[in-house]
């Protein structure tokens, strides 16, 4: 399917079967094409880190099955990929708004990654809250509950109640606020 998809297309991407160890089935796949001229195997990033990339005259994005992860791949590789062959003069399009954080979150795991957390945002006496949206990778409810998403930087284990964040709103993926 992935030399079909280079036959017909000017970028292929796969959902599912990017993982890691022996049920990385695409990465599998891709490399037994031919060399690849460069290379991402997973990105820094928390849901979706292994996202990964492959140029074989074409590019091909891996992205994880967990919809939270497919998202994250799609929104940090995949759609500033595509906005950078298509000309765009920026590689994101994401309209971004300050929020106040609606309650802590305390990130442990994954420390020296860069974390997603998708966040219901809502208008509260003149200003913008954002409830973080708390869930396994895999549980499609956080995104449709959600209407934006924020990052979290590597090292910061701690966003406190009140605190400013910047949300992302990916037109036409979440409801309006």
């Amino acid at each position: 399917m992935i030399i079909r998809g280079l036959e017909k297309a000017d970028i292929v991407a796969t959902i599912g079967g990017a993982s890691v160890g022996g049920r990385d089935c695409c990465w599998e796949a891709a490399n037994r094409i031919g060399i690849p001229t460069a290379v991402i195997r997973g990105i820094k990033v928390q849901p979706g880190r292994v996202t990964s990339l492959i140029i074989l005259d074409k590019p091909i994005v891996l992205l994880p099955g967990h919809v939270q992860s497919t998202l994250v791949g799609f929104c940090l590789l995949l759609l500033p990929l595509m906005r950078y062959m298509a000309g765009f003069d920026s590689p994101f399009s994401f309209v971004t708004l300050n929020a106040r954080l609606s309650h802590k979150l305390a990130l442990k795991e994954f420390a020296s990654f860069k974390r997603v957390r998708f966040v219901k945002v809502t208008k509260v006496n003149g200003e913008y809250l954002a409830e973080p949206i708390l869930g396994d990778s895999s549980i499609t409810s956080v995104v449709v509950k959600a209407n934006g998403f924020i990052i979290i930087p590597e090292g910061k284990e701690i966003v406190e109640e009140g605190e400013k964040v910047n949300v992302q709103l990916v037109n036409g993926l979440f409801p309006q606020l």
